[in-house]
């Protein structure tokens, strides 16, 4: 049985490029507004039936659960949505998006329309119309979807987020909360915001906002006084889930290209170096480096670019096709918008020496890492989906090499291990201080405990970069 479920998004409307020349905002901004808001519009969505069980995949930001608390997409957290077959307590998918062309082209948040069987807008004079999915990307959380209008429609242009400056002031435009059209201002509270919101994230630098932003705006626009989009809204900082004048947004410099792809291909090709990496920070001395600068390299992916150019784990990349990693978050996003195939010079710091050397950039296939994941669940042991750990999944969330164990793939709501503190995405090392790297050696722990007659059972878990031990009861079910 399909949910419907209500989307709403504010849609952006483009003005001929002279058109706010001669606005004043002196006495507010009602004549900027008064033109953007007819191009502002709803989306409803009849969502495909379906469970974190049936993905068997991993939401984004796993590893980082404790920032999920924290940054959240205006409420509605992807892949997190309860399974308990009770549709009411689901939470609605709230959204807001703005069109960029005549033709209807719309762009809104990979995570409004994400698992959509049906897509309709809602125009501000209360026309409805199905829209299509063109393309998303779960790299940089943008969609693009399409209407089709007999009559002409009104659309935005993105602006040069890069000349934005901190301080200007900005225009929000949404629905939070299924209010109907809301407008907030703001400033530009800060740039280059770099948030660890995913481990697949490449964005290194979001907008940081003091406009009142909240669920419902996710994939709205953020527009300066020219009425250009300098940002698509994402998310939101809050210990609530409303908004505490912390919210951020994908630059436009970010955007636009990623929307380009998908407006031409349908689907967006970041580059991949197949490295995982950190920061050189505390260690430059010992790297021979006179700041923190650059990218150490942790984990080299077998037969991937790095690999074949000779990459080892603990060299630090300086530079990358002509590009200085003055910190080591630069580095994903230059690589994912490098293009595909393009042979890029690298220079690296390899055992004290520095030199450079050549390799050609290709393209991760991004189901590789899920099919893998899909393919491992094994055993469903106390309410838990456990998965043995394989270089891909590690790969995929960021997970440091040496890390190993089962990884809690699911986890069925008040079953044994869920009321015992264990979550998706832990990842169980140990079991009563017996490593555990296959499901069996998990069943095996259980037994031996039976044979001592224990009560319980020991776990060791590594949780967002940190070990924690929890007891679970062997004979509760």
């Amino acid at each position: 049985m399909l949910k419907k479920i209500s989307v709403f998004v504010l849609v952006a409307l483009t003005i001929v490029n002279n058109a706010f020349a001669n606005i004043s905002n002196k006495d507010g901004y009602a004549d900027i507004v008064e033109q953007l808001i007819p191009a502002v519009v709803n989306i409803s969505i009849v969502q495909k039936p379906t469970s974190f069980r049936d993905k068997m995949d991993m939401p984004e930001g796993f590893q980082s659960e404790e920032s999920y608390k924290f940054f959240e997409r205006f409420g509605q957290i992807p892949g997190m949505e309860e399974e308990d077959g009770n549709e009411s307590n689901k939470p609605d998918a709230a959204g807001t998006g703005f069109i960029i062309s005549p033709e209807g082209y719309i762009v809104t948040n990979q995570h409004v329309v994400e698992n959509a069987e049906k897509i309709m807008v809602i125009l501000s004079n209360d026309k409805k119309l199905e829209a299509k999915l063109i393309g998303s990307d779960n790299r940089t959380d943008l969609a693009l979807i399409k209407i089709t209008s007999k009559a002409a429609l009104p659309f935005v242009k993105f602006g040069d987020s890069d000349v934005s400056r901190v301080g200007d002031i900005i225009l929000t435009i949404g629905n939070p909360f299924g209010l109907g059209n809301t407008v907030t201002s703001g400033i530009i509270s800060a740039k280059a915001r770099a948030l660890n919101t995913h481990s697949t994230n490449i964005i290194d630098n979001y907008i940081q906002t003091d406009a009142s932003i909240n669920k419902g705006n996710s994939g709205g626009p953020m527009f300066n006084l020219n009425g250009e989009v300098i940002g698509v809204n994402v998310m939101i900082a809050s210990p609530s889930g409303g908004s505490v004048g912390v919210g951020f947004a994908v630059p436009s410099s970010v955007a636009k290209p990623i929307i380009h792809q998908l407006m031409t291909n349908g689907k967006v090709q970041h580059g991949w170096l197949g490295v995982m990496i950190q920061s050189t920070a505390d260690m430059a001395e010992g790297l021979g480096l006179s700041d923190d600068s650059g990218a150490l390299v942790s984990n080299v992916t077998k037969g991937g670019p790095a690999e074949k150019a000779g990459i080892q784990v603990g060299d630090v990349i300086l530079k990358f096709d002509g590009k200085e990693i003055t910190a080591n978050r630069r580095l994903p996003r230059i690589v994912a918008e490098t293009p595909i195939g393009k042979k890029v010079n690298v220079e690296i710091l390899s055992k004290g020496k520095i030199k450079t050397i050549s390799l050609i950039v290709s393209e991760i296939e991004p189901k590789a890492a899920a099919n893998d994941l899909a393919n491992n669940i094994k055993t469903t042991i106390y309410g838990m989906n456990l998965s043995p750990m394989s270089d891909d999944i590690k790969q995929k969330y960021g997970i440091k090499s040496n890390i190993n164990g089962l990884m809690v793939s699911n986890i069925e709501k008040k079953s044994v291990a869920a009321r015992h503190g264990i979550r998706r995405g832990d990842i169980i090392n140990a079991v009563n201080q017996q490593p555990v790297n296959k499901t069996e050696d998990f069943t095996r722990a259980i037994d031996d405990a039976k044979k001592l007659k224990r009560k319980s059972i020991m776990l060791q878990i590594y949780r967002a970069g940190i070990i924690v031990f929890l007891n679970i009861p062997i004979l509760d079910k």
